[in-house]
């Protein structure tokens, strides 16, 4: 979290904590980095971690006691069969450009992008 007491906003009494791992997109220098398993011993809860997972590091994360669960964001916006994808070990789709994502920057009320998006794995044309 971006803010000079990020981890004291850990403490409050909540339900679960996701935590978006956020090295890879570059550190706000607020204080230390916290591991997960930093986090876990100080809160209680599900811990729910995010970003950069694959199939094998989220199990890894998994089986070593870090975080209760693994969430996959960004990969299925590329990857709509991204769970059968992972559990056939079948190779994913690369990452599409951001205007794919949710809606046509063109226009905000098409499905072109995400929600057309073939399960198969063609090659996505890039928008002209």
């Amino acid at each position: 979290m971006g803010s000079d007491d990020f981890r004291e906003s850990f403490l409050y009494k909540l339900g679960y904590i996701h935590v978006m791992i956020g090295l890879g997109f570059g550190f706000h220098n607020k204080g230390k980095p916290m591991t997960i398993a930093e986090l876990k011993k100080e809160f209680p809860g599900p811990i729910i971690a995010n970003v950069g997972f694959d199939a094998d590091s989220a199990e890894r994360e998994l089986s070593e006691g870090g975080a209760d669960l693994v969430a996959f964001g960004r990969p299925f916006l590329s990857n709509p069969d991204l769970v059968e994808k992972m559990q056939e070990g079948r190779e994913l789709r690369p990452m599409l450009p951001m205007e794919y994502w949710y809606t046509s920057k063109e226009n905000v009320w098409t499905s072109e992008g995400y929600t057309d998006l073939s399960v198969m794995d063609e090659p996505v044309q890039a928008k002209e």
